[in-house]
């Protein structure tokens, strides 16, 4: 979405309505949504990421619209202003974090995203105490909080997130999405203040970036449906491309029209056709295609766990942890038999075995990929259940981590039986992962020191 900075003009009734609701779904479904996906992909640590706290604190946000202007409107809309201060934070304390090269784009677009949901939380509680920020009033402050919770929140983390969605450090279009995305909502913010000719820069910026994310996390979706993925994903991902096409030349006639005089639309019929399909197609198709992509079949249970495996680490411990985990020494120093003709590459078969002699719990897979920061296995038949595991060892915040990631369901009928005590048994196996991961570490600094 591009500024309005200058802009005098008052909105239509119906268009005011369809901002209130754009606050709504932003702060309600978006904001906590993108919260899940940064936690689930391991972008930035943000607080409490699947705690209804979120949820409630976008209602408060969406009733305080509702209100008079005045101290019970400001009271209302105060909890999401306080939210968005701790992802402030959290933003802060990522940006002087260790980082690693191969994940920066999308590392900077998460933690931009995260950082610009304070400048929308601020103007909603401006706007409820009827005051002034910068010489900005109205309706035209008012518009700043959809702003910032889609084209700066939404599309940042959804830009961000492509890029993670790729294999490796992403593609180059994922890639060019994100720092095109992150530049430009900088660049709009920055015409807010400057002039309307660096709003149009701005807004070139950022349309050349929403696209080549929406483009790049398409071209990933359809290639994940033709390998048997979720076809969902790849017509959430192509609601977002044919969204951002329309949306983003409605911004660029906008911006040229406020620069050059050309005709051009007045706010409220931007908020009715740009801001509609950059809220409902671009960032929620964008957001929600990620989701359904990382999603599981129905009737899976997931388990993601995380475990820190050593503070301070570098990339080299990284890298030499993740040589442990691919070559199975991480699996054979936790007490797991493991029975294969070489490390972990894709194709190969193997064997875990955990237990003692006879009553062994037998585990036959099949690795599915492996890179430089783990490898997947999927089951085969003989397993007690029906899915896929990924390992991963990540730089995160300056510290080594051990990422494991399953979607499984039983495939024997006395599994089923077990009920909770799946999931139980399924974590202590992994922390029983970490534990070893620690233990080669230390082991291996130790024979550093005294070599």
């Amino acid at each position: 979405m591009t500024s309005i900075a200058g802009a005098a003009d008052d909105l239509a009734p119906a268009a005011l309505a369809g901002v209130r609701l754009a606050v709504a779904l932003g702060a309600v479904v978006v904001l906590p949504l993108g919260l899940r996906l940064v936690d689930a992909a391991g972008a930035v640590r943000v607080p409490w990421p699947r705690s209804p706290v979120w949820p409630l604190v976008g209602v408060a946000a969406a009733l305080a619209l509702l209100l008079p202007r005045g101290p019970a409107a400001v009271a209302a809309a105060a909890p999401f202003a306080a939210a968005t201060v701790v992802l402030l934070a959290a933003a802060a304390r990522a940006w002087t974090a260790h980082r690693d090269r191969r994940t920066v784009a999308s590392d900077v677009a998460v933690t931009v995203g995260l950082g610009v949901t304070t400048v929308g939380a601020l103007a909603l509680v401006a706007d409820r105490a009827g005051a002034a920020v910068l010489g900005f009033d109205g309706d035209i402050l008012l518009l700043t909080v959809p702003h910032m919770l889609f084209a700066g929140f939404g599309a940042c983390l959804a830009a961000g997130l492509a890029v993670r969605a790729e294999t490796g450090d992403g593609s180059r279009l994922a890639r060019a999405g994100a720092a095109g995305v992150t530049l430009g909502v900088a660049a709009v913010l920055v015409g807010y203040l400057v002039s309307q000719e660096a709003e149009l820069v701005g807004t070139v910026v950022l349309t050349a970036g929403i696209w080549c994310a929406t483009a790049a996390a398409w071209r990933a979706a359809r290639s994940d449906g033709r390998r048997g993925g979720s076809r969902a994903a790849g017509a959430w991902a192509a609601a977002a491309v044919v969204g951002s096409g329309a949306a983003m030349l409605l911004a660029l006639w906008w911006a040229v029209g406020e620069v050059t005089d050309v005709p051009h639309p007045d706010l409220s019929w931007m908020v009715a056709t740009h801001g509609a399909l950059n809220a409902l197609a671009v960032v929620l198709g964008s957001l929600v295609a990620l989701r359904t992509r990382a999603g599981v079949p129905t009737g899976d249970r997931v388990l993601r766990v995380r475990h820190r495996v050593v503070r301070g680490g570098d990339d080299a411990a990284r890298a030499a942890l993740a040589d442990d985990v691919r070559a199975w020494r991480v699996h054979r120093a936790a007490g797991v038999r493991v029975r294969a003709d070489g490390p972990a590459v894709p194709g190969r078969r193997v064997v875990t075995l955990l237990g003692v002699g006879p009553v062994a719990l037998r585990a036959p897979c099949r690795v599915v990929w492996a890179d430089d920061e783990g490898f997947a296995y999927g089951t085969l038949p003989g397993h007690p259940f029906a899915g896929e595991e990924a390992f991963r060892v990540v730089l995160r915040d300056g510290d080594v981590w051990l990422d494991v990631e399953a979607y499984s369901r039983p495939a024997w009928g006395w599994v089923r039986w077990l009920g909770p005590l799946v999931p139980l048994g399924q974590t202590l196996y992994v922390r029983m992962l970490a534990r070893a991961a620690r233990r080669l570490h230390r082991a291996r600094q130790r024979g550093v020191g005294t070599a």
